[in-house]
């Protein structure tokens, strides 16, 4: 499974821990290319979001993403939690694939952000038949704070995370309730690939980084994600094939530049805001 992490206030980046790759792409929505959402009115414009997505009928289904003025997001599996709802009156309604280009089409902070979700209801609504409604939850995330977002029974629950890290079920109180057990110790931190072990371990790494005499901060923060990456063969679960780290990405909010690695490609390639085109009408894909 996948883990998340914001760090020094300017990073946002995950693992993508699956047991195989759907054909995402880099993908850049311009300023005036047409969001349509299937319950909420549609946007003619709005700022560039950059991310791994997989295209789909002409539709960026985003694993992650940031946006032009230094919010990003990310979206995780949360298989066992996840409740999706009844679109209903009174409320934002969007579907699960379509949180992404809402947030990030339209809020410049996690405080623009915050606002929108505390109206919102993620509706039981898969893109197609193809790829169905996919369990997650968020994490959003600026140069100031970052938070985290579940779909719950009880409806849409907001976390402040100073932590700066997310991984996947339980729901984030209890991660960091495991995580008061370890929060003293400098050893014996918990070294399997369950959720909760990847959580600790990449809270401790976050908060202990010598970083006095690192200059390049991306190799350091790719660094961080190997220490909670998927290694083939090692981590295969009794009802599913074994599970790799299929891509790592690294979204510098500061500077506005995706860098990513795959599996099988470890040098750091990039895409820039600064050096594409942000006022077309068609998605970019590279």
């Amino acid at each position: 499974m996948c883990t998340s992490i914001w760090f020094e206030n300017r990073f946002l980046g995950r693992t993508l821990d699956w047991m195989e790759s759907y054909g995402e792409k880099v993908t850049v929505v311009p300023r005036n290319f047409s969001l349509k959402f299937r319950f909420e009115e549609g946007m003619e414009n709005h700022f560039a979001i950059m991310g791994m997505a997989v295209v789909s009928d002409e539709y960026p289904l985003f694993y992650e993403g940031m946006n032009e003025v230094g919010l990003g997001m990310t979206g995780l599996f949360f298989e066992e939690e996840t409740v999706y709802h009844k679109a209903c009156n009174g409320k934002i309604n969007v579907a699960p694939f379509e949180i992404i280009p809402y947030i990030l089409g339209q809020c410049k902070s996690v405080k623009e952000a915050r606002s929108k979700l505390e109206s919102m209801n993620i509706v039981n609504e898969g893109f197609n038949e193809r790829w169905g409604t996919s369990p997650l939850h968020w994490m959003i995330a600026d140069k100031e704070e970052c938070i985290v977002v579940e779909s719950l029974e009880e409806g849409l629950i907001i976390y402040d995370n100073r932590y700066g890290v997310m991984t996947n079920s339980p729901t984030f109180d209890k991660q960091v309730k495991n995580y008061n057990n370890y929060m003293n110790l400098y050893s014996n931190l918990p070294g399997n690939w369950s959720s909760m072990s990847r959580f600790v371990r990449a809270v401790y790494m976050r908060n202990n980084s010598n970083l006095r005499d690192i200059d390049d901060r991306v190799q350091h923060f790719f660094r961080m994600l190997d220490y909670v990456s998927q290694i083939r063969g090692c981590n295969q679960d009794k009802d599913r094939d074994e599970e790799i780290t299929i891509y790592s990405c690294c979204q510098d909010l500061d500077k506005g530049i995706y860098y990513y690695i795959s599996y099988e490609h470890r040098e750091i390639k990039y895409m820039c805001f600064d050096e594409l085109e942000l006022n077309e009408e068609r998605l970019y894909v590279k």
